[in-house]
């Protein structure tokens, strides 16, 4: 008798041993979920803080570039400046720097007839001519009024180039086009006391061409992957482990 009743508190040893064991590792399992769910929700709170102050930085820009166009349509001294025959260029600079003041400070604005660039906010020599069928004045010029934005790599080693904002002006055989250029350091410049060291942050256009990438997405591996997952029919963070957000 005394052996079954050695053995019974054995069993309820072991038992209560065993729920114990499972009670703490089930615990510590709550935890370690809570503390990551914790973790990821600093995350991604601290990215969507990020995201909020890059964009808005975006959206000032254009928000400052669209008034500046506006301007410039406004301007009937500038609206002229597209036409041939005599000009008085001191008039038209003196409109076009008061239509381009709240730019100025991050961007270049030139009035282009075609191809050429007949005045320029920037110090020295007007910027050379562009060909007729140069990207940014094409897409101006079918866009029929619509403000287009489009990239300039020509004096670029990589992908990256000037940020170009762009609107027809004057519809005819030798178009008025404003063009606002911004660039790629500055545009960089802006947006990167946005942004934490160890993050990226990626201006695309719609075709995901790269408009500028800041911080760890400099390399344009990340923005690579994220094309060639949406070409593929995958979701766009397929086979990253970090986090990334597209607005």
């Amino acid at each position: 008798m005394g052996f079954v009743r050695q053995s019974f508190k054995r069993q309820i040893f072991v038992v209560f041993l065993a729920v114990t064991l499972f009670l703490v590792i089930f615990g510590g399992v709550l935890t370690v979920q809570g503390f990551q769910a914790r973790i990821k929700s600093d995350y991604e709170k601290r990215d969507a803080e990020q995201e909020a102050v890059a964009i808005g930085k975006i959206n000032d820009i254009l928000k400052k570039s669209e008034e500046t166009l506006d301007a410039i349509a406004d301007s009937e001294v500038l609206l002229k400046s597209f036409y041939k025959g005599r000009k008085n260029s001191i008039a038209i600079y003196a409109d076009l720097y008061d239509a381009t003041r709240q730019v100025r400070s991050f961007a270049q604005v030139d009035l282009y007839m075609g191809s050429r660039c007949m005045y320029s906010t920037a110090s020295g020599s007007k910027p050379a001519a562009l060909p007729d069928y140069y990207g940014v004045i094409r897409e101006a010029v079918q866009s029929g009024g619509q403000t287009v934005f489009s990239q300039d790599i020509s004096n670029s080693a990589g992908e990256e180039g000037d940020f170009l904002i762009a609107r027809l002006m004057v519809d005819k055989e030798e178009p008025g086009i404003a063009l606002i250029r911004i660039d790629q350091q500055v545009l960089r410049d802006q947006l990167s006391g946005s942004i934490n060291a160890r993050d990226g942050f990626m201006l695309t256009g719609r075709f995901l061409e790269p408009f500028c990438l800041v911080g760890t997405a400099e390399d344009g591996e990340d923005l690579s992957a994220i094309r060639s997952n949406l070409q593929s029919g995958k979701l766009y963070t397929e086979g990253f482990k970090k986090n990334i957000y597209i607005t």
